[in-house]
């Protein structure tokens, strides 16, 4: 698990260091004493968890939240504080956690129990996309043919790879398909896409998006209870599962 702490005290920064490390010896943990400091190491280097004091010295803790928040949709940040009085800006930036000083070990073994736990859900279901889908793509480009699919787009035809479309998208009333080499804008409806891609290892998990089974690298779960999955390329991109698709999801990866 990587751990980011963010507070300006060092006695702070290092109390809930040594408490983090007790409850998760092989955490990999990066302290910092200002904002600044932390957005120029972040900016390349993804955590799945951040503990950030409201009162910095350099910026507001909401601020750096919601930088954080920009350069990393996945990261579960947990406001720490000496007060309480920021708790429903907290609440509107959809915190992960709120803990007060001084620190409550109990509240932050449950935090970090929890995540523990997120992610090692989340390694098991890719874990089982993976063997399910190489065992069904095997014998589905087992043939050795190439599979093509035609879009027309500026008075000319494009033949893609459906081995590299890694999703599809509606924006603006136009279908996006993106795939390993580049993204294309094309004149089908996700209806017509859907129904041309129906033989190969699509799914539509929601109305606006179509993509590749074979291309998931995570699906985890986001703010709202909503479910998210990341893909093979495009690691940035949000992409949401309709409520009505999260139980097909699931289920075909049992």
């Amino acid at each position: 698990m990587r751990i980011t702490i963010i507070d300006d005290e060092k006695p702070a920064r290092d109390e809930l260091t040594a408490i983090v490390k007790e409850y998760c010896e092989d955490a990999e943990i990066c302290a910092f004493a200002s904002g600044e400091k932390a957005l120029e190491y972040l900016v390349d280097e993804p955590m799945d968890l951040a503990f950030v004091d409201i009162q910095l010295l350099d910026m507001s803790g909401i601020v750096m939240a919601k930088m954080l928040r920009k350069m990393d949709n996945n990261v579960r940040i947990v406001f720490a504080t000496a007060y309480n009085d920021h708790a429903a800006e907290a609440y509107d930036l959809e915190a992960y956690g709120y803990i007060l000083k001084p620190y409550e070990e109990h509240k932050i073994e449950k935090l970090i129990i929890r995540v523990q736990n997120e992610l090692a859900q989340q390694k098991d279901i890719v874990k089982k996309l993976s063997e399910k889908t190489k065992h069904s793509l095997g014998h589905e480009f087992g043939s050795g043919r190439e599979k093509k699919l035609a879009i027309n787009t500026q008075k000319k035809t494009i033949l893609l790879d459906i081995r590299d479309i890694v999703y599809a998208e509606i924006e603006n009333r136009s279908c996006i398909i993106h795939t390993l080499h580049g993204s294309y804008s094309c004149n089908y409806t996700m209806n017509m896409l859907e129904e041309k891609l129906k033989e190969y290892s699509f799914f539509r998990i929601q109305k606006s998006y179509l993509i590749q089974l074979k291309y998931i690298l995570e699906i985890y779960p986001w703010f709202n209870n909503t479910t998210c999955v990341k893909m093979k390329g495009y690691e940035e991109v949000v992409l949401t599962v309709g409520r009505g698709q999260v139980k097909e999801l699931k289920e075909m990866f049992e």
